[in-house]
């Protein structure tokens, strides 16, 4: 295996991971990008495409800087004038270290948006009347619920 199908079956395996992170996140599914204005910003929600882009990339450059070929030279020679290898192996463990890489990065965009509508949210609420049944349901929705809720409290 060529240096580079390694590196890709490595970004395929963080692209899982991030499939399976669409999954576990408010979207819970294949939800397309989308943007959400508040008060003359926008957040972008990035759906499953931002997860699995996300999730490739991060099990990419985890195995790049910590799996086998970390220490190979990929282009020009080695110390020991040497050209670098024509193949590479790809173990069972740089799979599922890719996939779990891919898990917790785009997890770690998800989180980051979430936090986004929250903060978006907390400054729509704080900008009308008390409501103490809006407040309740604030408590137990999802960032992007929680927003439309704050919209629709009273001035």
């Amino acid at each position: 295996m060529h240096a580079w199908e390694a590196g890709l079956v490595v970004a395929a395996a963080g692209a899982v991971g991030g499939v399976v992170s669409a999954f576990l996140s408010e979207d819970r599914g294949f939800a397309l990008p989308q943007t959400v204005g508040v008060d003359g910003t926008t957040v972008l929600r990035p759906g499953f495409v931002g997860h699995v882009a996300v999730g490739a990339i991060a099990s990419f450059i985890s195995w790049g800087l910590y799996g086998p070929l970390s220490d190979q030279v990929l282009i020009g020679t080695n110390p020991d004038g040497t050209t670098p290898a024509d193949s590479f192996g790809i173990s069972a463990a740089a799979v599922a270290a890719a996939a779990g890489v891919g898990i917790g990065g785009a997890k770690f965009l998800s989180n980051y948006v979430d936090k986004k509508l929250l903060q978006a949210t907390a400054s729509v609420a704080a900008g009308k009347t008390a409501d103490p049944v809006a407040a309740g349901h604030l408590s137990n929705a999802q960032p992007s619920q929680a927003l439309e809720i704050a919209r629709n409290m009273a001035a």
